[in-house]
């Protein structure tokens, strides 16, 4: 497929517009922040003081709005169509999208080094007795979400509250890294994200649903985001005004495995995190998997919508930064 097919194809199924060519360049913008952000941000993390650190943070913000000047414009443009808002407003949210996704490089950073993250504060969290009572039915737990910047830290911070917590996802390095950032920073990027996150299972792994199951028949917590675009039990469903492939794996592990769905939404409140936990989905029985995807996809969709529309500067994948 050519570029420019791939393109027409995101297009039309609602995927993030600001996309790179499939052929990666020599040397790409994002080599440099991250090689940057592997190695003397992360020396400077271990050794400096707070105070150095929080003008640290200040004096990112504006640089790394600069960066991404053009990625702040196409989800500003987005964000208008799919939310739905404003220019004015939508350039406003674009703005906090992006001081969202610094805030949880930094984030991410100060807990890799040992210092306070925002996990790291008690959460103000809601729903809790949701995940209580889910919990007490003895078939493990799934939560979702969509991909936002503050998942992982709400992650953190319900593994330090006692929950066991595993993560699917995929382990590829970023559309937006070079040749150069794949070759000589591929394995650091992988390790440093095995670091930050709790423990993970690859949704490339064959036995990726062999593995949930016994996790959750071992009580853990498994959390899914639905809105990959990477998977191979998507679907195009209408979302957001548009279209977009969203997987309908997680309703097939709850048909197999019987545990309930929990709608999960992670948000930064300036330096503390909100958690939010809602009840089950009511999934709607339906006889064999094609017709219990028909049956309950809808309502997926639909929460992921809602917490896209009820937080939108959180989701990540307005665009590829």
């Amino acid at each position: 497929m050519t570029s420019r097919e791939i393109s027409l194809a995101r297009q039309q199924t609602g995927e993030p517009l600001f996309l790179r060519s499939p052929v990666r360049p020599w040397f790409a913008v994002k080599d440099l922040m991250w090689l940057a952000y592997l190695y003397p941000l992360r020396w400077l993390a271990r050794v400096c003081s707070d105070r150095f650190w929080f003008g640290l943070q200040r004096l990112a913000d504006p640089l790394y709005r600069w960066i991404h000047r053009e990625p702040i414009r196409a989800a500003a443009r987005r964000m208008a169509a799919g939310v739905p808002a404003s220019p004015e407003a939508a350039a406003a949210l674009a703005k906090l999208y992006i001081r969202n996704a610094l805030q949880r490089g930094f984030d991410d950073l100060a807990f890799g080094c040992g210092r306070p993250d925002a996990g790291s504060h008690p959460p103000l969290i809601t729903g809790l007795e949701h995940l209580e009572r889910a919990a007490q039915l003895g078939r493990g737990v799934v939560t979702f979400s969509v991909h936002s910047f503050a998942t992982r830290s709400a992650h953190r911070a319900l593994r330090s509250m006692g929950y066991p917590v595993v993560v699917v996802r995929a382990r590829t390095i970023p559309v937006s890294f070079g040749r150069f950032g794949q070759w000589a920073l591929g394995g650091a990027y992988t390790r440093c994200l095995q670091n930050l996150a709790v423990e993970s299972i690859s949704n490339d792994d064959p036995n990726v649903t062999l593995e949930i199951a016994r996790r959750l028949r071992a009580g853990w917590l498994v959390h899914i985001a639905p809105d990959s675009r990477v998977s191979a039990t998507s679907h195009l469903v209408p979302f957001l005004g548009t279209e977009r492939r969203i997987s309908s794996g997680i309703l097939d592990i709850a048909r197999i495995c019987r545990c309930p769905l929990l709608p999960l939404s992670a948000a930064y409140d300036g330096p503390r995190l909100r958690i939010g936990l809602l009840p089950p989905l009511e999934l709607h029985p339906a006889p064999g998997a094609e017709a219990h995807t028909r049956a309950n996809l809808p309502l997926l969709s639909a929460e992921l919508e809602r917490q896209i529309r009820a937080n939108p500067a959180q989701w990540e994948m307005w665009v590829d930064l």
